[in-house]
């Protein structure tokens, strides 16, 4: 069996970098988290990150990063799992992100790591709650939830812009990181 963690601390942030996408395009959460864990010690790059309003075929999200207060909308299973609350995304982003075994980040600030982190099992398409548009009825009528089942590394703020989400992305052509 392979050691990751030695593998990862003798490797150049380069491949780190690489590490991590094949990682995230074969489902391996536990190296995906000891990478991205390498990448926010600052002892590897960071992974290429993009605003939450980026778009293109070509983008993968490979991590959605959400500022959620008191586990707002959290709803724990008796499996483990917990469904994240509903956030605006884009449905083709949440299929993709459930098919590659994207993560999804909970943080109470962008400045802090994430305190739910966990890997994408599933997803919803729901009703969004006044609760989320601050009790005025909401400009976007549905959200995604997501079913994530939870991981113990908690991540750094991925992500640009001024929202409350922040994606991290792969380049890829369909699911496949470019190289």
């Amino acid at each position: 069996m392979v050691d990751w963690s030695t593998r990862i601390a003798g490797m150049s942030r380069d491949q780190v970098k690489a590490l991590r996408d094949n990682a995230v395009r074969l489902g391996n959460t536990e190296v995906l988290e000891l990478c991205n864990a390498a990448l926010s010690r600052g002892s590897a790059t960071q992974p290429r990150v993009g605003s939450a309003g980026r778009s293109g075929r070509s983008a993968t999200v490979a991590g959605f990063h959400f500022v959620c207060p008191q586990e707002t909308g959290v709803i724990p299973n008796p499996d483990g799992t917990v469904w994240t609350g509903t956030w605006v995304v884009d449905s083709r982003h949440a299929e993709r992100g459930a098919r590659i075994g994207a993560y999804v980040a909970l943080h109470t600030a962008k400045s802090e790591p994430s305190y739910v982190q966990g890997k994408i099992k599933d997803w919803r398409r729901v009703p969004r709650e006044r609760q989320y548009a601050e009790g005025r009825p909401a400009k976007t009528p549905f959200g995604i939830d997501f079913l994530v089942e939870l991981t113990a590394i908690p991540y750094e703020w991925q992500g640009d812009g001024s929202g409350e989400k922040g994606y991290a992305y792969i380049e890829a052509d369909g699911d496949k990181p470019s190289t």
